[in-house]
């Protein structure tokens, strides 16, 4: 339960900003932007960090100050942006010479050393998870100048992150049928295997 809250809270967040963008609330906004804040820090806030506990006051003035400015949409424009240059940089990183690429490094640590083919095949999934969430942050970023607000956020906390599955489904479901010789993990254990990897310590 616990470890669950921090994702509870970051997953409530496309939910409050479309409903501050829906009733026009800026209250709303600057709640959306605080629960936010409060599922990437509750770890470290737990554990008594100082630096975190620094950076959640440092945001807590922002997010009065923006509220207090009614800006705070503004800053709603900004998350669909990063996040996606956040696994961008991840998945990139992992390509450069000397690295394994990110996929490659998950698929050994469940099944162990794999074949030429299949580290052949990772790295081009790695390349185009780097491809795919380059184009959503530029795509992300360009949404407030070519839509209203309410178009936006339902492409931004809603369409998006469908599209992010859809692929991650589609990858799957390619890689079972290319490679029918290999033992494939179920989809369920295959996702366990994805979350257990972490990618946020990368």
């Amino acid at each position: 339960m616990t470890s669950a809250m921090p994702v509870a809270l970051i997953l409530s967040y496309p939910l409050l900003v479309h409903l501050a963008v829906w009733l026009e609330l800026p209250v709303i906004q600057v709640l959306a932007l605080l629960v936010l804040a409060l599922g990437l820090f509750l770890p470290g806030l737990r554990q008594g960090s100082r630096f975190t506990w620094g950076l959640f006051f440092l945001v807590l003035v922002l997010l009065c100050t923006v509220g207090y400015l009614d800006i705070a949409i503004y800053l709603l424009y900004l998350p669909p942006v990063v996040i996606p240059l956040l696994f961008w940089g991840v998945f990139l990183h992992s390509l450069l010479p000397g690295k394994v690429p990110l996929v490659t490094a998950i698929g050994e640590r469940a099944r162990g050393p794999l074949s030429a083919q299949m580290r052949r095949y990772t790295r081009g999934v790695t390349l185009m998870w780097t491809v795919f969430f380059a184009v959503l942050a530029l795509w992300s970023a360009l949404l407030p100048w070519l839509l209203t607000n309410m178009q936006w956020s339902l492409f931004t906390n809603f369409i998006n992150y469908l599209l992010v599955v859809l692929l991650f489904v589609a990858e799957f479901v390619y890689r079972k049928w290319r490679f029918q010789d290999h033992d494939h993990p179920g989809f369920l254990d295959y996702l366990k295997i994805v979350v257990n990897a972490d990618i946020r310590k990368r």
